[in-house]
């Protein structure tokens, strides 16, 4: 039986693996290992279950699918459209759709965006965005404001990707506030 993780595994190797998106794989696999780290910290007390931090580490892996198969400009709504497809992976959808700065690149470029797509959780948003900017293109860790410069460095100040980073920081770093009050918390709890 082939299981979620694997197959997850094998879509980002088999589409993330041209020369142009290879730093997309590393960065998606070090996103997956610290979506799993931070969600074992946060349900530390409540003993989160092994399907739920695969769960999580299938998120972080898929969040940039979106890039190998480009259709609107927007790498978040490609690949959310590219995992909907499939019954095993649709689940994933309203988070890719979402994810990180998605929402600021929609307005920052300019774009309407009517949609019925549900916006996830904001734990869960936050989680995946904490993972996503604290992760290098190399699967390096890094800080937000070393993320963010690197997106200036990799893309201009003047790109949509660095004007949505920034702009949206102030909302980032009040994710990263609520992850780490969620971690705190789960490692308490699980104290004797």
């Amino acid at each position: 039986m082939v299981t979620l993780v694997s197959k997850v595994s094998r879509l980002i190797e088999s589409s993330l693996s041209t020369p142009e998106l290879s730093d997309r794989l590393v960065h998606s696999y070090g996103v997956a290992e610290k979506m799993a780290e931070m969600a074992d910290g946060v349900f530390a007390s409540s003993g989160m279950t092994v399907r739920q931090r695969k769960w999580y580490w299938c998120l972080g892996a898929l969040h940039d699918i979106g890039y190998a198969y480009p259709i609107t400009g927007f790498h978040s709504i490609d690949g959310a459209q590219f995992v909907a497809r499939s019954p095993e992976l649709a689940s994933f959808a309203p988070h890719i759709f979402w994810h990180s700065t998605a929402e600021w690149e929609y307005r920052t470029a300019g774009a309407q965006i009517v949609t019925n797509v549900p916006k996830p959780s904001a734990f869960d948003h936050a989680l995946l965005w904490v993972a996503d900017f604290t992760t290098g293109p190399q699967g390096q860790a890094m800080t937000i404001g070393e993320r963010i410069a690197d997106i200036a460095d990799r893309h201009s100040p003047q790109s949509t990707a660095f004007r949505s980073a920034a702009g949206s920081f102030p909302a980032l770093v009040q994710a990263q506030k609520l992850i780490g009050r969620s971690i705190r918390l789960g490692r308490e709890k699980g104290q004797p």
